[in-house]
């Protein structure tokens, strides 16, 4: 039982991690995966990376 509790008393991040595992499980499972609102939040906030490769796009 000790054993048990050990496992179930995880640090905040695992479980912050399993719940995101949960939620992306949900999504694909709804086939809301990589749906329209997830482009159009990529395409609010382009990756750092793109914006120095590409510096007119700062302008």
């Amino acid at each position: 039982a000790r054993q048990l509790q050990k496992i179930l008393k995880l640090d905040p991040k695992t479980e912050v991690f399993l719940k995101r595992v949960s939620l992306l499980l949900t999504q694909i499972a709804a086939g809301d995966f990589g749906g329209a609102r997830r482009r159009e939040s990529f395409e609010d906030r382009p990756p750092k990376v793109l914006l120095k490769d590409r510096p007119e796009l700062t302008k």
